[in-house]
C-alpha cells in the first residue's frame, strides 16, 4: 500500500473510550495490546493493520509466531543434520569402495605369490630329486670305476697291493 492509499484507510478516534468501544475491550486491555504492539498509547489515528492488530489478542500471535520460528528452526536443523547424513555416508561409501578395491588388489597379489611359492616348492623338490640321482650315479659310476681298474691290474698287483 502506498502513503496514500494509508492516509485514507485511516481511522480518527478522539478518546481512547472511542477505541475501546471500537474494538470491544477493556481500558486495561486496550494499553497491554498497544505495548505489545509498540504503539504509543497516546495515538488516535490508526490504519485498519493496525486496528485488526490491536482487535487480535498478542498472546495468541507471539505463541503463533514462536512456534513457526521453532517450526522452521527444527525444519531447518532437520535439513542440515539430513544434508550431513547424507554427506557422511557418501564419504563411508567412497571409503568403503576403496577399501574394497585396495582388498581386491592384495587378494590378487596374495594368489599371485601363492602360486610363486607353489612353483618355487615344486622346483625344488625336484631339483632335491635330481641331486639324489647324480649322488646314486656318482656312486654306481665310482664303483664300476674301481671294478674296471681292479679288472685291469696284473695278477702280482692284485695280491700285494691290497
Amino acid at each position: 500500500m502506498s502513503q496514500e492509499e494509508n492516509k485514507q484507510n485511516i481511522i480518527r478516534f478522539d478518546n481512547a473510550q472511542e477505541l475501546m468501544d471500537y474494538i470491544g475491550v477493556s481500558r486495561a486491555t486496550l494499553y497491554r495490546r498497544m505495548n505489545a504492539y509498540n504503539i504509543k498509547s497516546s495515538k488516535r489515528s490508526f490504519t485498519q493493520d493496525e486496528l485488526d492488530s490491536l482487535k487480535e489478542q498478542p498472546e495468541r500471535q507471539v505463541k503463533q509466531t514462536e512456534n513457526k520460528i521453532n517450526n522452521d528452526m527444527i525444519q531447518n536443523a532437520l535439513r542440515a543434520n539430513e544434508n550431513l547424513l547424507n554427506e557422511l555416508k557418501q564419504n563411508y561409501d567412497t571409503q568403503i569402495q576403496q577399501k574394497d578395491k585396495e582388498l581386491s588388489y592384495k587378494q590378487l597379489e596374495i594368489d599371485k605369490q601363492a602360486k610363486q611359492i607353489e612353483t618355487s616348492d615344486k622346483q625344488i623338490s625336484e631339483l632335491h630329486s635330481l641331486l639324489d640321482q647324480q649322488q646314486k650315479l656318482s656312486a654306481q659310476l665310482k664303483l664300476q670305476l674301481e671294478e674296471v681298474s681292479e679288472s685291469k691290474k696284473g695278477f702280482w698287483n692284485r695280491i700285494f697291493n691290497k
